[in-house]
């Protein structure tokens, strides 16, 4: 980012036009990248037979996505130096929702490698649920 606000300031560029190019290079990181994810989940399903990889790519997809308009915001930010509760509210919520789209992205991924995993052990669920595994409700012990 530092590279980027050194850049501008030594091109000489007022703080709102500065501003206006970072979103227009925010939008078109954002389009690129949509549209190169787009392209290449429909290349990985064709390719991989609608497995783990595809399904994968479509989870990561929209947080990496937001992630460069959320970074895109943040640099507008640190151009524009706006007044100080401002810059912090606006950087804390963009963060913020960073890290709450990213968590939700790799809780959606450990759901799909569970589902994935459940699929080549079929009776691993059933045996862990029922106490049939040799758990602590296994039956080894008997009670009078």
């Amino acid at each position: 980012m530092e590279l980027i606000n050194q850049w501008l300031a030594q091109m000489g560029i007022a703080p709102i036009v500065g501003g206006v190019l970072i979103a227009v290079a925010t939008v078109i990181a954002a389009s690129v990248i949509r549209f190169l994810g787009d392209k290449g989940a429909l290349a990985l399903s064709r390719w991989s037979g609608l497995g783990i990889r595809s399904r994968l790519f479509d989870i990561i997809r929209r947080p990496l996505w937001i992630s460069v308009f959320l970074v895109g915001l943040l640099l507008e930010i640190q151009w524009l130096t706006p007044p100080h509760p401002v810059d912090f509210f606006t950087a804390g919520v963009a963060k913020t929702v960073l890290a709450i789209i990213w968590m939700i992205a790799l809780a959606r991924t450990f759901q799909l490698i569970c589902s994935r995993l459940s699929g080549y052990y079929p009776g691993a669920s059933e045996s862990v649920t029922s106490g049939k595994a040799g758990g602590l409700n296994s039956g080894t012990a008997q009670s009078d």
